[in-house]
């Protein structure tokens, strides 16, 4: 549970955030932004729920792994969206 709470569910969040944020930037309408982001997150999020639950369960290891994984993903989403954000894109 520790390694759920301290490192895999903020590092999810922040991998949400900010492809939520580069998928608003590149879409036309907000229908089309909401329907690309749970295209991606929804999978993620049965991960979790299905850990949660006891449905399946992971070591300390793999989740340990999976956390690490996701971090650096965040890293390099969040440097190719901080390169590529301006603001007119937005509006």
């Amino acid at each position: 549970w520790i390694m759920l709470i301290f490192l895999l569910s903020p590092a999810l969040s922040l991998l949400a955030i900010s492809f939520i944020v580069m998928v608003s930037a590149k879409v036309k309408t907000f229908q089309e932004a909401q329907q690309l982001t749970a295209l991606i997150i929804v999978p993620i999020i049965f991960v979790m729920i299905g850990q949660t639950t006891g449905l399946f369960l992971l070591d300390e290891v793999y989740l340990f792994i999976a956390g690490v994984v996701i971090l650096i993903a965040d890293i390099v989403l969040l440097q190719f969206a901080t390169k590529n954000y301006t603001t007119e894109k937005l509006l």
